[in-house]
C-alpha cells in the first residue's frame, strides 16, 4: 500500500515533491515558497530508473531486481552475474533508498563524485536523482520525477 505524502499543490490540485519548481503533471510554475499550499495525497512515483537497454520503471513503492521471478523487476543477464534477488530499492517518503541483498557479485554506485564505490551489503543508502549503479552486468541511471 503506498504511502501518504505533503507536497506543493499545484493550482489543478496535483501534489508535487516539496522542492518542485513546475508541477509535473501541468507544467505550471509553481508560487513562491510563502505562496505554496502544501497538502496531502497518496505517494506519487519519485523516481524512473533507465536501464542500460532503454528500458524504464517508474519508483513509486519497495522495489526488488533481480533474476527470480517474484522480483518487482526480473532482469535477464548475459553472464549470470546478476543475483537472484540482487538490490532493493525503499521509497520512504520522499526519499529513496538502495540496498544490496547479499548479492554474489555486488552492487556499485557512482553518486555526484563521478566515483563508483561498491555497496555494503544490507545497509540502506540514498538513492538520488543522476546516480548511477551497477549490478552484475546490468546498469541504470536515475532520474527524478519533479
Amino acid at each position: 500500500m503506498s504511502q501518504r505524502v505533503r507536497g506543493i499543490a499545484s493550482p489543478s490540485q496535483y501534489v508535487n515533491h516539496p522542492k518542485a519548481t513546475f508541477c509535473r503533471s501541468s507544467g505550471v510554475r509553481l508560487g513562491a515558497s510563502r505562496t505554496r499550499h502544501l497538502a496531502e495525497t497518496t505517494r506519487p512515483p519519485v523516481m524512473v530508473l533507465v536501464f542500460e537497454d532503454g528500458s524504464s520503471t517508474a519508483i513509486r513503492d519497495l522495489t526488488t531486481i533481480g533474476t527470480a521471478s517474484d522480483n518487482h523487476l526480473q532482469v535477464g543477464t548475459a553472464d549470470g552475474s546478476v543475483s537472484r534477488r540482487h538490490l532493493e530499492i525503499r521509497v520512504e517518503g520522499w526519499s529513496v533508498l538502495i540496498c544490496d541483498l547479499g548479492s554474489t557479485n555486488g552492487t556499485w554506485r557512482c553518486h555526484s563524485s563521478k566515483v563508483w564505490e561498491r555497496m555494503s551489503p544490507n545497509r540502506n543508502v540514498p538513492l538520488e536523482p543522476g546516480d548511477r549503479v551497477a549490478f552484475g552486468d546490468r546498469w541504470l541511471t536515475v532520474h527524478p520525477l519533479w
